[in-house]
């Protein structure tokens, strides 16, 4: 159609599972996803963003939100064609390179597999996510990667910086495609707390 897309449903209303894990005849993708230049914010508990720094890294402290501008392409799409990745997570880095307690391995908290009947979505796209019809806009996809969406649910979550001693470390963020092609984006953050550190739960 005009829209260049079309809409396709396996399952049953509710229950809907991702078309690309079936194998699509003719469905190629070799494109890995695009994290844009700039494109990861960390907001606060209120969801204000933070921009102070010390020593040129993002002061980070408290709960946090980490929200993501990432897209992917498939084999074949126009060029200004923007889809959604398959999966999108987050791993903390010490400053030497090893992965902070708690993240031993990356933490892949977005995965599109399927759509539970209760499933609320929204949970996992930040303000000012859309998908224009008209016009010269362009598609955005904000994902809130410290909240969850697997098996068709969708919980909200933060990354609590407490657990971590106050220090430099890398953030790092990943999108990938339903064909395992995937992109990596740091962040150089610094922790510091405001009150006491709390237990690890």
């Amino acid at each position: 159609n005009r829209f260049n897309h079309v809409h396709m449903n396996v399952g049953w209303p509710g229950e809907e599972l991702n078309p690309l894990g079936f194998r699509l005849l003719h469905f190629t993708d070799n494109i890995a996803p695009t994290i844009s230049r700039g494109g990861v914010t960390f907001l606060d508990d209120a969801g204000q963003p933070l921009v102070r720094k010390g020593r040129g890294k993002l002061v980070v402290s408290g709960p946090i939100q980490i929200v993501v501008d990432a897209w992917d392409q498939a084999d074949g799409n126009r060029p200004n064609r923007r889809l959604a990745p398959h999966a999108l997570g987050y791993q903390v880095l010490r400053s030497d390179g090893s992965p902070a307690e708690g993240f031993e391995q990356p933490r892949e908290t977005i995965r599109m597999d399927q759509l539970g009947r209760s499933a609320d979505a929204r949970l996992i796209y930040a303000a000012g996510s859309g998908i224009p019809f008209y016009g010269g806009r362009r598609t955005r996809f904000l994902f809130t990667v410290t909240n969850t969406f697997r098996n068709g649910v969708a919980t909200s979550d933060r990354w609590d910086t407490r657990q971590l001693a106050p220090g430099d470390y890398t953030v790092r963020v990943f999108a990938a495609d339903s064909r395992g092609n995937s992109t990596s984006r740091d962040v150089q953050v610094k922790v510091e707390h405001t009150s006491a550190p709390q237990s690890q739960r």
